[in-house]
This record gives structure tokens, C-alpha cells and sequence, in this order.
């Protein structure tokens, strides 16, 4: 499995975070790991090139400028080779832990998502304004792309090979809501999905988010209507490959 990493100013935890990735590829011989750093203006890139320079399975691709978590993504896609591809918040919000179960489900499923809303009982250490403003954003998505996930938006999935080729290669947002727009081609192309239950770590609970409340959620409902829009102009009709590594 390949695992994408997307970073960006993320120099007070970067350490911590190649620690747990080293720890993680020690127990899967066959994984790689790639970090995509989206333009950073701190030294978050250099500090992983200066950490990953003894592993020979973990890769940094330096992407600039700034172009969106979703550019990210579809830049790390590019240097894949595996036959499962996985992306991951670069702060491990989400544990790799989650890796194992995400490789056991593909074996079955063409794409695997994890969800928030499948744990027993709501993220703990989140104000009330942001869960409404995360519930809304996913009944929007479900009633606008007609799909049926509640939850499009953690920040960990993962694909088969022949599967990302095509949903990256058809890929139009680079910012909010690609998550989305992916999981509306998987579902329009006939795709198997499957979800796992994805649990926030209790320290990424206490981390102020950068999404701003007011600002970014506009942008979000604006992303997910350029994808209903895409769609009815025909602009997901043919597939352009992400020509991923052999």
C-alpha cells in the first residue's frame, strides 16, 4: 500500500508525525509513505527531507505554490506503485492504525472510506457549533450529489489502483469538497464503497482547526454546486489517467 500524506506549515508536530510513519512501515515491509508538502511557508518540508533521509520508504514530493489539500493528493496519486492507494491527514488525526482494516476491506471493495459517524457515540472536544456545521455540510452533500455517506469529509480513504486512476484522472476540485467530489464519480461509475469507523485521536480534539467557521464553509456549499454543475456540463464524461507509476 502507498500511503499519501498531504502537509502543509506543519513544523511543530512534523517530527512526531515521520516518528509515527517510521514505526508504521517498520511493520509493513511492503508499504511506502509519500509526503506531499502543499506549498508550505515554514520549514516543514525541510525538516522532513532532513528526517527521511535514512528511509528509503518514505518520499517527499515538494509541491508550490499553495494549490489545496485535493492538489496534494492527486500530485502524491502520481507517484504511487501500489496496488491499494490510501490518503491520510498529514497531522494523523485519524491513526494508522486505520491502514490495516482499509487493506482488509479492499480486498472486497473498490473504494473505502472512513467515517466519523459510525463510532457509538459523537467526536469528543467539539464545540456544538462546529458539529452542526459539519452535520449540515454532510446533509447537503447526501441531498445535492445523492449519495448516501454521512460522513464524506475524514480525512482518510482509500482506493485500488485501477480505481484511483480513474477518479484522480477525472478529479476537478483542488481544494473543499474534493472528498466529496470523488466519492459522487465512484458512486456514478458504479464503484463498490465501503466504510470503516474512523476515530479522531484525542490530541488532534484539542488542536485548533484552521477551517474557518464562516469563511470556509461557504466555500465548501460553493464547491459541492461546481460539482453538480460539472457533471450536467459533461465535464466528468471521459477520464484523463493520472498515468500512475507502473
Amino acid at each position: 500500500m502507498d500511503v499519501i500524506l498531504p502537509i502543509y506549515n506543519s513544523e511543530s508536530m512534523i517530527d512526531q508525525v515521520v516518528d509515527s510513519v517510521a514505526t508504521y512501515l517498520e511493520d509493513h515491509q511492503t508499504d511506502r509513505a509519500i509526503f506531499v508538502d502543499d506549498g508550505s511557508t515554514d520549514q516543514t518540508a525541510d525538516l522532513v527531507a532532513h528526517l527521511i533521509k535514512d528511509h528509503s520508504r518514505i518520499l517527499l514530493i515538494r509541491q508550490q505554490p499553495n494549490q489545496g489539500k485535493g492538489a496534494a493528493i492527486h500530485r502524491g496519486a502520481t507517484a504511487c506503485n501500489s496496488e491499494y492507494i490510501c490518503f491520510v491527514d498529514g497531522d494523523l488525526a485519524y491513526s494508522l492504525d486505520h491502514l490495516d482494516t482499509i487493506r482488509k476491506e479492499l480486498r472486497s471493495s473498490d473504494v473505502v472510506i472512513g467515517s466519523r459517524q459510525l463510532a457509538d457515540k459523537p467526536q469528543a472536544n467539539i464545540t456544538v457549533l462546529r458539529r452542526f456545521m459539519g452535520n449540515s455540510f454532510n446533509w447537503y452533500v447526501r441531498v445535492m450529489l445523492r449519495i448516501p455517506f454521512r460522513d464524506t469529509q475524514a480525512g482518510i480513504k482509500g482506493f485500488q489502483r485501477q480505481v484511483a486512476e480513474d477518479l484522480f484522472g477525472r478529479q476537478r476540485l483542488t481544494r473543499f469538497a474534493f472528498d466529496a467530489e470523488l466519492l459522487y464519480l465512484a458512486r456514478a461509475s458504479g464503484y463498490s464503497i465501503s466504510e470503516i469507523l474512523a476515530t479522531v485521536s484525542d490530541q488532534h480534539s484539542y488542536r485548533d482547526s484552521t477551517v474557518k467557521l464562516i469563511r470556509d464553509p461557504i466555500k465548501m456549499f460553493w464547491s459541492v454546486l461546481r460539482v453538480r454543475f460539472n457533471a450536467l456540463a459533461g465535464r466528468y464524461g471521459s477520464t484523463h489517467p493520472t498515468q500512475l507509476r507502473r
